[in-house]
């Protein structure tokens, strides 16, 4: 899960209600307002932001979609042998 919000008076105060119980862990991590259009490609700053990706959402969403673009990447393709449907 992921909740975004903004330090006041020393304190995370998030732009929406979030639903977790009082005295519940979390760790904050400094978003970098800075535009990844920005970054010059392959430079280690693009790189790093890059491997720091993290999938936040449900895993059985991202099964999902891993899925639906694997079947989207199959019906793409055309086969090298010789048997083009397109033909």
């Amino acid at each position: 899960m992921t909740y975004r919000g903004a330090i006041k008076n020393g304190v995370v105060v998030f732009h929406a209600p979030v639903p977790l119980e009082e005295g519940t862990v979390v760790e904050v991590r400094v978003h970098e307002e800075e535009n990844a259009d920005e970054l010059e490609p392959g430079s280690p700053e693009a790189l790093r932001r890059i491997r720091d990706l993290r999938w936040a959402g449900d895993p059985e969403e991202l099964r999902r979609l891993t899925e639906t673009v694997q079947e989207e990447r199959n019906r793409d393709l055309i086969p090298l042998d010789g048997d083009n449907p397109l033909k």
